[in-house]
C-alpha cells in the first residue's frame, strides 16, 4: 500500500478539514496516511509570515471561508476552547504514539475535541480523552507536569479568537 505523508497542526481549522478531505480520498485509492505533526508556528517565523489570526481582515475572511467550507463536506465546526492556543503538547503527544494506525485514531479524536465538540487543546484532560489508550501513566504524567511548566510559563491573557458569538453568527454563510 502506498502512503500520504499529511504535515499538519491541530491549531489550523484548515488541517481539520484537510484530514477530513484526505481520509476520503486516500480510501478512494487504497493509501495509508501517516500524520506528520509540524509546529506552523515555527514555519510562520521562519519565513517572516504572520497567521491568520494577526491579521483581522484576512482572519475575518478565514472564518467565513472555514465555515463554507465546513458546513459544504458535512462537518460539524466550533470554535477551540480558546484560540490561538499553544499546540505543542498535543504535537507531542501525537509524536508518542509510533503505531500509525493508533497515531490516525488519536489525530481524529483530537480533531473531533477540538474544532468540532471545543475542547481546550492545551489541556491535559483533552488529551487524556483522546489518548487514554494508548499512553501508559507514566507518559501521561510527564506531560502533566510539562502542561503545568507551561501554564506558569504561558501569557496571563491569552485571547479568544475569534469569540464564540460570531463563530455562532457567521455559521450560516
Amino acid at each position: 500500500m502506498k502512503t500520504i505523508d499529511f504535515w499538519f497542526d491541530y491549531i489550523s481549522h484548515n488541517a481539520y478539514l484537510a484530514w477530513h478531505g484526505l481520509k476520503q480520498t486516500a480510501a478512494e485509492f487504497d493509501l495509508e496516511i501517516r500524520p506528520q505533526p509540524v509546529v506552523f508556528a515555527g514555519l510562520l517565523n521562519h519565513y517572516g509570515g504572520k497567521g491568520p489570526a494577526e491579521l483581522p481582515a484576512k482572519s475575518h475572511w478565514m472564518l467565513k471561508n472555514v465555515l463554507r467550507k465546513a458546513h459544504h463536506m458535512g462537518l460539524p465546526i466550533q470554535p477551540p476552547a480558546s484560540h490561538p492556543f499553544n499546540p505543542l503538547l498535543t504535537l507531542r503527544a501525537t509524536l508518542a504514539i509510533n503505531d500509525m494506525e493508533q497515531r490516525r485514531q488519536f489525530v481524529e479524536r483530537m480533531f473531533q475535541a477540538i474544532w468540532a465538540q471545543s475542547h481546550d487543546a492545551s489541556s491535559t484532560d483533552t488529551i487524556t480523552l483522546c489518548c487514554r489508550y494508548w499512553l501508559g501513566r507514566r507518559s501521561l504524567t510527564q506531560r502533566r507536569q510539562r502542561s503545568r511548566h507551561q501554564r506558569h510559563t504561558a501569557p496571563a491573557n491569552p485571547r479568544r479568537y475569534p469569540p464564540k458569538h460570531i463563530w455562532r453568527a457567521q455559521h450560516d454563510c
